[in-house]
């Protein structure tokens, strides 16, 4: 009975540690490229918006394929206003660029894009998941606190 004992402890031991290993491992990214040109162009579209000064043609390109969205007259001009006050406060964009990029699976993408204006730098946020009716941005959002920019 007791050499029983020792083979049953020596087996949840080699699964625990082969489950440890399982659970430690980094998930893999698998978004296509395919998906990233997707991503692309719907970001394309909404940093022209903002380099154009079209506070409301950005929002239309969050706006256009949220279902979350429709309907809300309210918030998307909540959002308008917000971006066109951005616009007045720093200027004109004059350049937008990639900072940074993470994905979360196959689903989302989370990106950073510097926009410098004539009078500042802003951060922008933005969000893509992919859903049941393909890629759309989920999120946008923007911030001029450079100190909280860097990862120390």
């Amino acid at each position: 009975m007791s050499n029983f004992k020792i083979v049953f402890a020596t087996a949840a031991l080699a699964t625990a540690a082969v489950s440890a290993d399982c659970l430690a491992a980094e998930p893999v990214s698998t978004v296509t490229r395919e998906d990233r040109g997707i991503v692309d162009k719907i970001a394309a579209r909404f940093t022209e918006r903002l380099m154009a000064g079209d506070a409301k043609g950005a929002v239309a390109v969050f706006t256009g394929a949220s279902p979350l969205m429709s309907g809300k007259t309210a918030e998307i001009s909540n959002l308008e206003g917000q971006v066109q006050t951005a616009l007045n406060i720093y200027g004109p964009v004059v350049m937008v660029e990639l900072a940074s990029e993470q994905t979360i699976g196959t689903s989302i993408i989370h990106r950073y894009y510097l926009a410098r204006h004539e009078k500042l730098v802003t951060r922008w946020q933005l969000d893509f998941a992919h859903t049941g009716s393909g890629w759309s941005m989920t999120y946008f959002g923007f911030d001029d606190k450079q100190p909280t920019w860097y990862k120390d």
